[in-house]
């Protein structure tokens, strides 16, 4: 993860104007839960577009993503759970899945990264000994040749 429960604890009270302190205790289970989730959505998405997790582990922009996106998943379920009214203008500041989804490139230490993987593959990186993760798909499915069959097996 880019940041800590605590940040995105905080930023969830700065955008709820709470003033308790310390958040209520459902509060504070729902970003951590969000926190996670946002974290997992920006590795599914920037994974499918072939960046390797080695990129995505260094993106500049981590932290401020992850943490927008976690009050925003936080704010959702925290108005369908009516704990809160937050105005949905108000919340799609925090919804930045669209920017994530139109991102070519990577900032790594302020320098543009390219995908160092495979588009609309997760990005394992390669396989090495005593590894349980191997690169994805396995090149011997794909090849026809060894299983004597001309589709693709899964």
């Amino acid at each position: 993860m880019f940041t800590t429960d605590a940040v995105v604890q905080a930023a969830l009270a700065d955008a709820l104007k709470l003033t308790t302190d310390p958040l209520p205790s459902y509060a504070v289970n729902i970003a951590v839960r969000s926190h996670a989730r946002a974290y997992n959505a920006i590795a599914r998405v920037l994974g499918s577009k072939g960046f390797t997790a080695a990129q995505v582990a260094s993106w500049d922009e981590g932290v401020s993503f992850e943490t927008d996106l976690a009050v925003y998943f936080a704010c959702v379920q925290l108005n369908t759970l009516h704990t809160v009214g937050v105005d949905e203008k108000f919340l799609t500041v925090f919804d930045r899945s669209k920017e994530l989804q139109a991102l070519r490139a990577l900032m790594v230490g302020g320098v543009p990264q390219v995908p160092g993987g495979t588009y609309g593959l997760p990005q394992a990186g390669a396989e090495t000994t005593d590894s349980i993760f191997g690169t994805f798909p396995d090149r011997d499915l794909l090849d026809s040749t060894k299983s004597g069959q001309d589709d693709l097996r899964f």
